[in-house]
């Protein structure tokens, strides 16, 4: 999207050459038309070109985890809410050699209600199991709308469901993103989470100010107009 935009003609009364140009903070592209047809009176310069500007987007917000966890381990919080037949619903947490490391412990009791659960796991993938016994599974039906989400560093959603039969199994990982150097802040930004997925170098934004964007426009303004004098006779 262009940052500004501004027309300019050659100031001759013999030509009409009506240019646009459209600025980013990286490159300009500038697009001129001669046979727009001539007016009945061209306009002349009286005065450098004027600019309008769009605001620039502030910067990413800024996320602190979680942190209440040990070295080597992330927070995962687990929301569940119950259908009609809450003693159905189980499940268990699997790291990746399918022993199971945590599960919910007393069948559930209460219909519709949210029960919350919060653990330090090690750093590492896993998989989460829901079982409904009797194969309907906790949502979207006449006995009530039950579900499951949970997430890590004490923001990110990792998964969330509710809709499915006899069983559900979402897998999830998580990293310790409180102690990656005692030196730094614990404060993690959107940007560096997702660091690894980002390309190896990011391109650079170059910064112009309005003074050195005014000269260059009309340099390239100048350059058109001196090639246009060169093709249209007079």
């Amino acid at each position: 999207m262009s940052i500004f935009k501004t027309d300019y003609w050659g100031g001759n009364s013999n030509l009409y050459a009506l240019c646009d140009a459209y600025f980013d903070q990286s490159k300009i592209d500038i697009e001129c038309d001669p046979n727009r047809g001539l007016p009945s009176a061209v306009p002349s310069i009286t005065s450098s070109p004027s600019f309008s500007f769009l605001p620039t987007s502030s910067s990413a917000p800024t996320i602190t985890p979680d942190c209440s966890c040990g070295v080597g381990e992330f927070k995962f919080e687990l929301e569940l809410r119950t259908d009609s037949f809450p003693q159905e619903t189980s499940w268990q947490i699997e790291d990746g050699n399918g022993d199971i490391l945590f599960t919910n412990e007393t069948a559930y009791n209460e219909q519709f209600t949210t029960f919350n659960h919060e653990y330090c796991l090690p750093v590492g993938c896993y998989d989460f199991v829901i079982d409904d016994s009797y194969g309907d599974g906790i949502c979207c039906g006449y006995y009530g709308d039950g579900y499951y989400k949970a997430s890590v560093y004490g923001w990110e959603e990792v998964f969330n469901g509710g809709d499915f039969g006899s069983q559900a199994i979402e897998h999830f990982c998580g990293e310790d993103v409180c102690h990656i150097e005692s030196s730094k802040s614990q404060s993690v930004s959107f940007s560096s989470l997702e660091q690894k997925n980002a390309p190896t170098s990011a391109p650079t934004t170059a910064s112009l100010n309005i003074e050195t964007l005014t000269s260059t426009v009309l340099k390239y303004f100048e350059s058109i107009v001196t090639f246009f004098k060169n093709l249209l006779p007079f």
